[in-house]
C-alpha cells in the first residue's frame, strides 16, 4: 500500500469515528415533560395527609425530582418525604389505605393502567402502572427516624419512558 493510500485510509477512519461520535451525541435521549406521565407531574398526596394531620403541629413535605436520559430511555424519580403529627383518633394504617386509594384514583383519572397492586412490608404498598410509553411504580411506606409523636412517610415514584414506545403510540399503534 502506498503512502498516499495509507493517508487517505487514515483520513477516512478519522472521519468515520467523528461521524459515529456525532451520531451518538445527537441520539441520546434527554429528559423533558413528554417523558413523564401526568401522574408523576401532578401527584400531590398533601390533601390526603391533611385529613390525618394534627393541624396545630408543623407539616413539611420535601419534594425532589431527578431525571436522566440514555439511548432511547428516560428515567424519572420523584421522592416525597412528608413529616407531620397524626391527629388524635387517626392511625397510620388508615392513612396508608387512604394514600393507596388516592394514588389508584389519580392513576385511573390520568388514563394509566394499574399493572401491580400489592402490600409492601412494613405497612406500605406498591402500585405498578403503564401510561402509554411510560412504565412506573409508586411505593409508599412509613419511614424510620421521625421524632417523638411524628409520622414520616417515604413516597417514591419511579418511571421509565421509552422512545420506541412513544413512536409506536404516535404512529397509531398500541403497545
Amino acid at each position: 500500500m502506498t503512502l498516499k493510500a495509507r493517508l487517505w485510509l487514515g483520513v477516512v477512519l478519522i472521519l468515520t469515528f467523528g461521524l459515529v461520535f456525532l451520531i451518538d451525541r445527537t441520539t441520546s435521549t434527554t429528559p423533558g415533560p413528554e417523558s413523564q406521565s401526568a401522574f408523576l407531574k401532578g401527584y400531590d398526596p398533601g390533601g390526603v395527609i391533611g385529613g390525618f394531620h394534627d393541624g396545630g403541629k408543623p407539616f413539611a413535605m420535601p419534594r425532589n425530582l431527578e431525571a436522566s436520559g440514555s439511548d432511547g430511555f428516560v428515567t424519572s424519580r420523584l421522592t416525597l418525604e412528608p413529616k407531620f403529627t397524626l391527629a388524635a383518633g387517626k392511625d397510620a394504617k388508615g392513612l396508608m389505605e387512604a394514600l393507596r386509594n388516592d394514588a389508584r384514583a389519580s392513576l385511573k383519572r390520568n388514563g394509566a393502567a394499574i399493572l401491580t397492586d400489592r402490600d409492601e412490608e412494613p405497612g406500605g404498598f406498591l402500585l405498578g402502572y403503564q401510561d402509554g410509553p411510560v412504565r412506573g411504580a409508586i411505593a409508599a411506606k412509613m419511614s424510620e427516624g421521625a421524632g417523638a409523636g411524628e409520622t414520616k412517610l417515604d413516597i417514591k415514584i419511579q418511571e421509565m419512558w421509552s422512545e420506541a414506545a412513544s413512536r409506536q403510540k404516535k404512529a397509531g399503534k398500541t403497545s
